[in-house]
């Protein structure tokens, strides 16, 4: 009878440890928990804690993506952390402030504020993880003053990308305006 009763304990005690775990991501079944509908990215074979994909913001002149003052938000799930990184061919760096995360709409929502872009070269905000962990990215959001700018679900040239594994992000002489590749991940489109 204790036996039984200790058997009985333990499958409970697993059911009540596995209850919160899903199986692995699949993405010809697996909606946009943030833009219904919408395609988003799967970021995978991501040996380096780079290997992903930018946002472009510019050089800080009148045709540049983003403006000082701007706010990113980023709607995501990886297996580790994520965050959004300053990146820029020459030394200085952009700043950011302000940074939050907290749970949302099924991912998590890292968000930050663009204190500076220095004006000598193209600069990025790079969406980074931590090396061999997948990344899926729902939704990118840049606003400025209240008004929205720029998100991955409106962005024309990234919904109009097959599904699939791309070939655009990050290709030089077809790159996306707002988007390019980071390192040498295998980035997927994922359409719901």
């Amino acid at each position: 009878m204790k036996k039984i009763k200790w058997a009985v304990i333990l499958i409970a005690a697993l059911s009540i440890i596995f209850a919160g775990c899903t199986g692995p991501f699949d993405p010809d079944t697996k909606a946009n928990p943030v833009a219904a509908g919408k395609k988003y990215l799967s970021i995978t074979s991501r040996t380096q804690g780079y290997f992903t994909v930018d946002v472009l913001t510019g050089d800080g002149t009148a045709k540049s993506n983003m403006k000082v003052g701007d706010v990113i938000t980023v709607w995501a799930t990886c297996g580790g952390n994520f965050w959004i990184a300053s990146v820029n061919s020459d030394s200085a760096q952009p700043a950011l402030t302000g940074s939050t995360s907290k749970p949302d709409k099924g991912a998590t929502m890292w968000s930050a504020k663009l204190e500076a872009i220095p004006a000598q070269a193209p600069n990025r905000l790079r969406i980074a993880a931590g090396a061999n962990n997948d990344l899926v990215i729902y939704e990118i959001e840049v606003t400025r003053d209240d008004d929205v700018i720029y998100t991955l679900s409106t962005d024309e040239e990234f919904q109009a990308l097959p599904k699939g594994v791309d070939t655009a992000i990050g290709n030089p002489t077809k790159g996306l305006t707002w988007l390019t590749k980071a390192g040498n991940p295998v980035i997927t489109i994922i359409q719901p």
